[in-house]
């Protein structure tokens, strides 16, 4: 049968081998454990900072790709010319207007350089 560890106490194994450098076997026999175990433990423990770190950068760039493919779309949208706006203010407010429904006003008008006020 397997001995389920409360996580506190695995916790505090790791940490016996990862901050004060014991013999995984010496902390191993001193808490009744097997060293195969422990070994188990502290190999977890260094993989999951590195993880959360791979998993918070994927994160950010999902959210980064969203936000540069939802700007394009708006200037392919646009009519743009070669400065990459339309050629008009007014034009670009009316663009803004018509697609309230398909983004956020804001986006639109940094992407299409005016003022949010006047929206």
């Amino acid at each position: 049968m397997r001995n389920k560890y409360p996580q506190e106490f695995k916790d505090e194994a790791v940490r016996q081998d990862i901050d004060n450098g014991y013999a995984i076997k010496d902390i191993a026999n001193r808490l009744g454990i097997t060293d195969k175990s422990l070994y188990n433990w502290v190999s977890k423990a260094k993989k999951t900072p590195k993880q959360n770190k791979e998993s918070d950068e994927i994160k950010r760039l999902k959210a980064e790709l969203k936000r540069v493919t939802q700007e394009r779309d708006i200037l392919k949208e646009a009519a743009v010319d070669s400065n990459g706006l339309c050629k008009r203010v007014k034009e670009r407010y009316a663009f803004i207007k018509s697609r309230l429904d398909k983004w956020k006003v804001t986006q639109m008008c940094t992407v299409l350089n005016v003022h949010r006020s006047v929206c």
